[in-house]
Parts: structure tokens; C-alpha cells; sequence
């Protein structure tokens, strides 16, 4: 015999739109992985503040309050180098938006962030801003500029 789902829970004809509680506390133990504050500093010196995979800059769309923030993504989880680790800011950082950032974790183990952003790039249809500036950085330091004097 076969029950049928609204045999068993009843169905309300109108929707309670009522909350539960939260804010109990419990006790959690966990590994934290220590970060060496440089390796950030050394990483923004080197690639910006703008997300290396949607190119979202904070300052342009905040001003002011947005201005220097940005996610750190560790291309390796630190969890999984160990002790003694010595970063290459250029290398094992990528400076990150916390959207892309959360999305790059949305995997175990995280995507690689050219893989986020091949995804993005199918999912939107376009080149990404990242990309963009990329290229007319590496166009324009191609670019020979032929300038007459004489005239």
C-alpha cells in the first residue's frame, strides 16, 4: 500500500513566513593557518586591487570605502603546503573579489582561478574587464609609436 505524501504532511493552504532562532553558542575546534600579512602586501603591489578573474575594482564602484580592499585567494590552500612554506606573492597569490573568491571554494579542491574564469567567460559570452586590460597592456607595450618631428 502506497501512502500518499499529503497523507502524511499536512499541506497549508497558506505559506507561514515565520523565522527560527539562531545566535546559540557553540563550541567549535578548528585549524587556523596563519598568513604573513607581506605576502598580501606583496601580492596587491604586484597585480592591483582589481579581481584577477571578473576584474571588479571596489574603489570604482564604492569610492572611497572600497578603496585597497580585495580578497587574497591562495592558489595552493595553505592547508595543503604545510609549515615553513615559502610564498611567491606572484605565483601562489591572486588578489580576488569575495564573490569570485567564494566561488573559487565552492569545490573540493578549489577550481584554479583560469578555470572560474573560462567559466564566467562561457556563462557571460564576453571577454572579461581582466582580460581586457591585460591585452591592452600587452598591445600597447607592442605598439612603436612613429611620431614626425619635423612637421
Amino acid at each position: 500500500m502506497v501512502l500518499a505524501l499529503a497523507d502524511i504532511v499536512p499541506i497549508e493552504t497558506e505559506p507561514t513566513l515565520k523565522g527560527y532562532s539562531e545566535g546559540e553558542i557553540k563550541r567549535t575546534e578548528v585549524n587556523r593557518y596563519e598568513r604573513n600579512p607581506l605576502n598580501r602586501k606583496l601580492c596587491v603591489a604586484a597585480n592591483g586591487y582589481d579581481c584577477s578573474i571578473c576584474g571588479f575594482d571596489f574603489q570604482k564602484v564604492y569610492g572611497e570605502l572600497g578603496n585597497q580592499f580585495i580578497h587574497i585567494h591562495h592558489i595552493t590552500p595553505v592547508s595543503k603546503i604545510g609549515p615553513g612554506y615559502m610564498i611567491d606573492p606572484i605565483k601562489d597569490l591572486t588578489p580576488v573579489c569575495p564573490n569570485c573568491h567564494a566561488m573559487l571554494h565552492r569545490t573540493d579542491p578549489p577550481l584554479q582561478p583560469e578555470q572560474l574564469k573560462m567559466i564566467l567567460m562561457a556563462r557571460t559570452g564576453k571577454m572579461l574587464f581582466s582580460d581586457f586590460t591585460q591585452q591592452y597592456k600587452v598591445a600597447e607595450e607592442n605598439i612603436k609609436y612613429d611620431i614626425d618631428t619635423d612637421k
